[in-house]
C-alpha cells in the first residue's frame, strides 16, 4: 500500500519559489493579491435603485473605496455577514429595503 503526501497550497508556493519553477512569481504575486483583497474585504447591504429589494454582498476595497457597479450601498461596512443582515431587517422595517 503507497502513502501519499498532502500539500497545503502554501507549501507548494514555496517550493515553488525556492525551486525556481517558471511562473512562481506570478504565483505568488496571485496569492498575495488574494490575500490583500481578502483582508480588505468588508459585508455591505445593498440595494436595487430601482426595485428597492437588498441583499449582502461582500465587497473589496479598490483603491480605497468599496464599489458596486449597479447597486447602492444602504450600510456597511461589516466585519460579518450577520452585522449586515441584521442591518438589512432594520432597512426592511423603516421601509428603506423592499420586504420580499
Amino acid at each position: 500500500m503507497s502513502r501519499i503526501t498532502k500539500f497545503s497550497g502554501s507549501a507548494l508556493l514555496a517550493f515553488a519559489l525556492l525551486a525556481g519553477f517558471p511562473g512562481a512569481g506570478a504565483m505568488a504575486q496571485q496569492s498575495a493579491g488574494q490575500e490583500a483583497a481578502h483582508q480588505s474585504a468588508k459585508w455591505f447591504v445593498l440595494r436595487h435603485d430601482k426595485t428597492g429589494y437588498c441583499q449582502t454582498a461582500l465587497l473589496i476595497s479598490i483603491g480605497g473605496d468599496y464599489r458596486s457597479r449597479s447597486w447602492l450601498k444602504a450600510g456597511g461596512p461589516y466585519n460579518t455577514q450577520a452585522e449586515a443582515l441584521e442591518q438589512k431587517e432594520t432597512l426592511k422595517a423603516e421601509s428603506i429595503c423592499a420586504k420580499a
